[in-house]
């Protein structure tokens, strides 16, 4: 009853809202707590916000942070709006801040309830599991180099390249070039007129409309998505977000125009959200998936130059063939890491339900795993030419962030591996079971920046037991005991214009 309650407080808020003018507050209060607040004020009441609004950073009594503006715009979109049908009484005052706090409170309050109501918590680990999968995207920053740079590497090459094109009719690298001028374009404002001069950006009239197929949506379409995706989920924070597929909506009043409440998503669709366009591709997880392996191998060859790195291959007889893990990494044929490496997306389901399950995710990590150990006991048994020892670390290194406050599913994770073993009736001892790793490429890339091998094996090594699994593999790193002044830059920094010429 008190969740029932409190759901109709917001709604109370949001029945009376008219969506496009609600989609540019949502805007204004994002960009009003940013670091360049100036273009957000001429958006919003004079005195409806106050000195302490602007500019908010994170743990302010006054921060409203981005994953509920996201929540709310959601929310916006399910909400029938009070009067529809028939002549409008009521409305909100247009940019009014405090139209903003409102629902933020009433959401917060929500949230509150259906925690206490036990929706869906179940194991307090996997609770974190989720609230880690809702904030850390938008507390860790969503445009930034290597991202753009990763995805690209990963789907914007080859045959998933060559799909995409025949499958939309656009370039990848055109896609994305139109998706980085739009949210450029956003951070100044809201809305960009479809009339606008494109032509003298490069941009046809047709590119411009197979882009924006991709990355927008009508908004009736939105509301009608946001009304079927998030129907199946109770609790609100964990609801499907419709600005992940399309962060752009487009209204046709007086003219056809776009509007982007939070540009940031813009990014997460043209780096991230490729996996979506590729993944129907004939072949296509197989094509990234060998692209994202490379991409490893670059990495790992690049920051820790004095390992010597190969690629997977083959050992074993020609009547009993064995294939090595992707990675594997050592000096004179000893091994010191043997890596897995998994470019499948995390679903929804995953992230914001019981967490993996078999189905979907558990038993692919496993299956790392399990390769990792098996290669362990064909060493121990001279099988593949290489030896192994106690200081062998394994790692499953992952697309997406599926270790991340993993700490609720992992022994599910572990023991799969285990079933496995025992179903293909594998020898594998308890010394082969050496330490693995399961790790976020985006937490690999910043742990490897300035690191050695003795540190990153630490760090793996430390980051696979229960006590640190889940969190952020650089705090499990040992401090440099040669510190440089700054942080290495990302290592393809200057290599970005070779996938994207216009950069």
């Amino acid at each position: 009853m008190h969740r029932d309650l409190r759901r109709k407080k917001l709604c109370s808020v949001l029945e009376l809202a008219e969506d496009e003018s609600y989609l540019r507050l949502i805007w204004a209060a994002h960009v009003l707590q940013s670091h360049d607040p100036r273009n957000a004020k001429k958006y919003l009441l004079s005195g409806s916000y106050g000195p302490k609004m602007v500019g908010a950073q994170a743990g302010d009594a006054s921060r409203i942070y981005a994953w509920e503006l996201e929540t709310l715009a959601n929310e916006l979109l399910t909400t029938k709006k009070k009067g529809a049908g028939k002549k409008r009484t009521r409305s909100l005052v247009p940019g009014n801040f405090q139209n903003i706090v409102a629902a933020t409170n009433a959401l917060r309050a929500l949230e509150n309830a259906e925690v206490r109501a036990g929706a869906p918590i179940g194991d307090v680990m996997l609770e974190l599991s989720r609230i880690a999968h809702r904030q850390f995207p938008w507390q860790i920053g969503v445009p930034n180099i290597a991202g753009l740079y990763r995805n690209m590497y990963v789907f914007g090459q080859g045959s998933c390249a060559n799909f995409f094109e025949e499958e939309y009719g656009i370039s990848i690298q055109h896609f994305v070039y139109i998706g980085f001028i739009l949210y450029t374009a956003f951070l100044s404002s809201p809305v960009i007129k479809l009339s606008y001069n494109f032509a003298k950006l490069g941009i046809t009239e047709l590119e411009l409309k197979r882009a924006l197929k991709l990355l927008s949506a009508p908004h009736a379409q939105a509301r009608a998505r946001a009304k079927a995706e998030r129907r199946m989920f109770r609790n609100v924070a964990y609801k499907p977000s419709v600005l992940r597929r399309a962060p752009c909506i487009v209204f046709d009043n007086p003219e056809p125009h776009v509007l982007a409440p939070l540009p940031e998503l813009i990014i997460d669709r043209i780096t991230t959200g490729l996996f979506y366009d590729v993944i129907g591709s004939k072949g296509g997880g197989n094509a990234f998936g060998k692209n994202f392996e490379q991409y490893c191998f670059n990495l790992l060859d690049t920051t820790l130059p004095s390992i010597e790195w190969e690629g997977e291959f083959n050992y074993g007889t020609k009547k009993y063939p064995r294939w090595s893990p992707d990675l594997i990494g050592g000096k004179n044929r000893q091994t010191d890491f043997i890596i897995e490496c998994k470019a499948r997306r995390m679903p929804h389901s995953a992230q914001f339900g019981e967490g993996p399950t078999r189905h979907n995710g558990v038993e692919d990590l496993a299956k790392g795993i399990r390769q990792i150990w098996t290669f362990m006991a064909d060493s121990r048994k001279a099988q593949t030419a290489r030896t192994v020892s106690e200081r062998t670390v394994g790692c499953v290194l992952a697309l997406d962030n599926w270790g991340v406050m993993g700490m609720g599913y992992m022994p599910s994770v572990f023991a799969e591996a285990e079933r496995q073993i025992k179903e293909l009736d594998l020898e594998i001892a308890d010394v082969d079971k050496c330490p693995v790793a399961i790790v976020s490429i985006a937490h690999a890339e910043i742990t490897l920046r300035g690191s050695s091998p003795e540190r990153f094996a630490g760090a793996l090594r430390r980051y696979s037991d229960l006590n640190f699994r889940g969190g952020f593999l650089q705090d499990a790193q040992d401090p440099d005991p040669q510190p440089k002044d700054g942080t290495p830059p990302y290592p393809f920094a200057d290599q970005i214009q070779n996938l994207l010429p216009w950069w």
